[in-house]
């Protein structure tokens, strides 16, 4: 590399990290392996297409093989304790949390929104920041479930165990999905605790050793939602983000707001949206939509790259 390409690459760090010090405000992705790397392209490409804010990329057991303006790489090496597990790959999920905490603490930003990779966000994303900086207390502000009772496998969301163990009383709090949330260095006391659970020896051992057939019951999301009832928390994010895995459902919804079809039903445990019918929904009936098409943020669960192409073409058309 010559001293121009050298002096080119040192221009293009240095504008980013301009961007996100005058904006003080970012999206965090989190990501492990190549084939999760490679599948954040989508949203990492819609944010920046459609939102003005600086995205990082918490990342590790891979590559990045592409390139955007707004884009700050956050590369971290993973434990040899998480590695070393059985079902490691269901615990890296658990780093969003210290995903989240390191922007915070690292970097010169007040506020971050922490983004599961599956999703692609409309030009309407960046109001989460407008509508709910202002409303964070000491904990993030996640995105509620579209059902106020989550169940898994026909089991509670949060057990009787993870209850017990950190000392929670009975729910405060609608059932949260930890794929979206919204969080500033108020809260880095809750993400430290979050982050502390989700690797506890304790936990990990009751679920990956003691007793397998539940391991799915320990998550990320429990965790999230056993120390919101603990921090008695009140506040939601709208379920603003459509489960959607295919190209068809989001045709289908836009082709709704653009009124080529009507009748939809409202959602019986989310009055302030409408439910999408069952040929266009994801399983488990989780699927909605806001009543105003400016409060759709984006699309939850593409994975396919034919797929997510589809769908950022049709959000371009359709915005």
């Amino acid at each position: 590399m010559g001293d121009k390409e050298i002096i080119l690459l040192l221009k293009i760090i240095m504008d980013k990290y301009q961007i996100l010090n005058f904006e003080k405000k970012a999206y965090v992705v989190c990501a492990v392996g190549q084939k999760y790397i490679d599948s954040t392209e989508g949203l990492i490409k819609s944010l920046n297409k459609f939102s003005k804010y600086p995205v990082i990329l918490y990342y590790s057991n891979g590559q990045v093989n592409y390139s955007y303006e707004k884009l700050i790489l956050q590369p971290f090496k993973i434990s040899k304790k998480l590695q070393n597990l059985p079902h490691a790959a269901k615990l890296f999920t658990t780093l969003k949390a210290e995903a989240t905490l390191v922007s915070l603490k690292n970097y010169n930003v007040n506020t971050v929104v922490m983004l599961d990779s599956d999703i692609i966000v409309t030009p309407n994303i960046d109001n989460i920041f407008k509508q709910y900086e202002n409303e964070i207390e000491n904990y993030p502000i996640f995105m509620k479930y579209s059902w106020d009772i989550i169940t898994v496998l026909g089991r509670p969301l949060v057990s009787d165990y993870i209850k017990e163990y950190i000392g929670v009383s009975p729910a405060q709090i609608y059932a949260i999905c930890s794929c979206t949330c919204i969080a500033n260095k108020n809260c880095l006391s809750f993400l430290e605790d979050w982050k502390t659970y989700c690797e506890d020896d304790d936990l990990i051992k009751y679920h990956y050793e003691t007793n397998k057939d539940i391991y799915f019951d320990f998550n990320d999301e429990s965790i999230a939602n056993a120390l919101l009832w603990k921090y008695k928390a009140k506040k939601v994010l709208p379920t603003n983000l459509q489960w959607a895995w295919k190209n068809e459902s989001v045709k289908f919804t836009l082709d709704f707001y653009d009124g080529k079809h009507s009748n939809l039903e409202k959602h019986s445990s989310l009055q302030s949206h409408w439910r999408i019918p069952g040929e266009y929904e994801v399983p488990y009936g989780l699927s909605v939509i806001p009543f105003d098409k400016n409060n759709l943020w984006g699309f939850h669960g593409p994975k396919d790259l034919n797929e997510i192409n589809l769908i950022l073409n049709e959000i371009e058309t359709r915005f």
